[in-house]
């Protein structure tokens, strides 16, 4: 069932049902509501439209956006490529990506050719709303830092960025 936007842009009072879809998600696995809770007020609100252009294909991923009511779609050629709705999530596997890359070139190992970041670093489709409702977005720099409050999120980012290159590696372009 759909859940109401919070009345906060600030996301200051997360409704329990938001709590609850976010709880169900692998990014927060074992991660206590309380936690979550304080760890999503570094989010932002999003209200979706049918139609609506959330993210643009070719463009550069920034943000992490988990759908919290309604739906988006994303488009390729005029193709619906996948379907997006309650508890789903979309680029985290770029957050994964830019943080390997951000740690690689902030200690200077490794990756000073961070061209085979590039292809997982850009959106593959344009996501579009398809059901009016809202998403929570959190860009790539504010969970840097949410990283170091929260160890545990930051383990469930790898091990979620890994899974989706495994399945990248597998046969499916992962979103």
């Amino acid at each position: 069932e759909a859940t109401d936007p919070p009345d906060s842009d600030s996301l200051e009072k997360m409704l329990p049902a938001t709590l609850t879809i976010l709880k169900s998600i692998p990014i927060f696995f074992k991660i206590d509501r309380c936690k979550i809770a304080e760890l999503c007020k570094g989010g932002k609100r999003r209200i979706i439209t049918s139609g609506q252009l959330i993210s643009k294909c070719g463009e550069r991923i920034e943000n992490m956006f988990i759908v919290c009511s309604g739906k988006a779609r994303g488009e390729c050629c005029g193709a619906t490529t996948r379907i997006f709705s309650m508890g789903d999530t979309f680029g985290e596997l770029a957050i994964y990506l830019g943080y390997l890359q951000h740690v690689c070139e902030e200690h200077d190992v490794g990756c000073r050719n961070s061209e085979p970041f590039k292809p997982w670093l850009i959106h593959g489709a344009d996501i579009v709303g398809d059901e009016p409702g809202w998403i929570l977005e959190f860009s790539m720099d504010n969970l840097f830092r949410l990283f170091l409050h929260s160890p545990r999120l930051l383990c469930n980012v790898v091990r979620v960025g890994e899974e989706q290159l495994q399945a990248e590696r597998a046969g499916g372009r992962a979103e």
